[in-house]
């Protein structure tokens, strides 16, 4: 099995598909924007209920059309989406494509200090008797050279198949204490290959210490 600190950098991603990358994490980041001012502006209705009416839950009403407007938000970059009743009980979970910056404690490889990296965003909000949870944080980072490489690896490919292909991430939980070690995470097309490091993100201000998988390079079957 080839480990991401063995393989060779032979030639560096073209011009054409740096170009793709750059474009497709651009677009991404400008769909994230418009998600944040969104589901911020769920959370500060839901905090203004709480605080008009503590101790009480929220009306499922309320929460039903949260949930709907969530829905019909900017999608093109979503990778699920998963709603469930129980009840009153709520629970949504929403995992995105963005662009983003870099993590403290990401490997040395992630970093270009012009590009943006490619990050997987879970959003989940849940609401029962005991009150409602809402959090938004980064679960995987994709570099910049990975995305490229996807590209220039697979010319014939656009956008909607590299979306398919990172759907895979939405269905992957690491545990946040998992220790650091090489990964690769099979698709049909190929390889994501990386390493997984502890960082330090930030949840609705709290700063916590998580296990965060960096990709740094796709390779074909």
């Amino acid at each position: 099995m080839a480990h991401a600190k063995d393989l060779p950098e032979v030639n560096p991603v073209s011009a054409e598909a740096r170009g793709k990358a750059r474009e497709f994490i651009r677009r991404a980041s400008t769909e994230d924007d418009l998600r944040f001012v969104l589901l911020s502006g769920f959370w500060r209705d839901i905090q203004q209920r709480m605080g008009r009416h503590p101790g009480s839950r929220i009306r499922s009403d309320m929460l039903k059309d949260i949930i709907h407007r969530w829905e019909v938000g900017p999608h093109q970059f979503r990778l699920r989406f998963e709603v469930e009743w129980k009840g009153k009980n709520l629970s949504a979970i929403e995992i995105t494509a963005s662009g983003s910056a870099m993590l403290s404690g990401a490997p040395d490889w992630v970093t270009d200090g012009t590009e943006l990296n490619l990050m997987i965003n879970t959003a989940a909000l849940k609401a029962d008797r005991r009150g409602t949870d809402f959090v938004n944080i980064g679960t995987f980072c994709l570099s910049f050279h990975a995305i490229g490489r996807y590209f220039q690896r697979q010319p014939d490919c656009g956008e909607a198949a590299l979306l398919r292909d990172l759907a895979l991430f939405s269905r992957i939980t690491v545990p946040s204490d998992v220790p650091e070690q090489e990964v690769q995470y099979p698709t049909e097309a190929g390889t994501w290959v990386g390493r997984i490091a502890l960082c330090t993100v930030e949840s609705n201000g709290q700063i916590e210490h998580r296990a965060v998988p960096f990709i740094r390079t796709w390779l074909p079957v």
